[in-house]
């Protein structure tokens, strides 16, 4: 085996008016999704840089080459991507393989969709969108530890609900908000008795219950919380999403406030691309940027045989 399973890297696009993760405010900018601290909110993204201003610097630098200046029959392994898969298999292959690994990225970057950056303000931008790190598996977890420091930060999303803020998903605090303490008590012993507790169930179930007040919980929550959020992410009613979409915002019968509950959850203290420089910071692998896998393809022709 050659990679450890490393899963749990998801895109957590927020709604740049309405959602507020309590670490901030996620606006979007030029440069991508970037983070600001709560009491400044309001400010305008900076100037986009293309320059890391903070940090610790890398364990080992990454060895960068021009495709164009190295001979591809030097290497004993090709690793197209440099996204969590094709880092770690080059991390693996070159470490446990001992073999020399050529890396090949297209975009001008490590890190894949995780790439990350300070802008002149040294705010960390999130160039695609922001992303938070959550996992149940410890090994994987426990591998990229080798790469980097973690901050213990823990997702929680509030919506402004005319004025009022209630946790999202939508669980059993946020039903006392919208409906008052003895009506959402009535309303949280129907969802435990069909559904159990401490569950997750996706608005397309909670439609489809018969009882006229669990209509009632599928009605509020797809008026207030999916309806405009999902019109303006995806341009589709949630009935055109695709369940599997439409899931990951579930109502969740719990008093947990946390948009995940993974055993391992966090923040790279110094940001995704220091992790993947120090992930691929190694003597016997090399990364090319800006070049495309076919570049690595020898095309010969048939023999006048075949």
């Amino acid at each position: 085996e050659i990679m450890p399973s490393l899963v749990g890297s998801e895109m957590c696009i927020r709604d740049r008016v309405h959602l507020f993760g309590l670490y901030g405010v996620w606006r979007p900018s030029d440069a991508g999704w970037v983070q600001y601290p709560p009491n400044d909110a309001a400010r305008a993204p900076a100037p986009h840089s293309h320059q890391r201003v903070r940090g610790r610097e890398p364990v080992m630098a990454v060895n960068y080459a021009d495709f164009r200046d190295i001979a591809i029959e030097d290497y004993d392994a090709v690793v197209v991507g440099s996204g969590f898969a094709g880092a770690v298999s080059a991390r693996q292959l070159a470490e446990e393989g001992g073999l020399r690994v050529l890396v090949i990225e297209k975009r001008a970057h490590i890190a894949g969709n995780m790439y990350d950056e300070y802008d002149e303000a040294g705010v960390l931008v999130h160039r695609y969108g922001p992303h938070i790190f959550h996992t149940n598996d410890q090994r994987a977890y426990d591998y990229l530890a080798r790469f980097t420091e973690w901050s213990s930060y823990q997702h929680r999303v509030l919506a402004d609900w005319y004025g009022t803020y209630m946790p999202v998903p939508f669980n059993k605090n946020s039903m006392e908000i919208a409906f008052g303490d003895e009506k959402a008590a009535r309303l949280i012993e129907k969802l435990v008795d069909t559904f159990g507790d401490e569950r997750k169930v996706t608005i397309n179930e909670l439609r489809a219950q018969e009882d006229p007040e669990l209509q009632e919980v599928a009605d509020f929550v797809y008026q207030n919380v999916f309806l405009y959020y999902t019109q303006k992410q995806w341009g589709l009613t949630p009935e055109e999403v695709d369940p599997s979409v439409t899931a990951r915002v579930p109502v969740f019968i719990s008093r947990d406030n946390r948009y995940f509950q993974d055993a391992f959850q966090g923040m790279p203290v110094d940001g995704y691309t220091r992790l993947f420089e120090n992930l691929l910071g190694h003597e016997k692998i090399t990364v090319c940027l800006n070049t495309e896998a076919e570049s690595c393809l020898l095309y010969t022709s048939p023999s006048p045989r075949d």
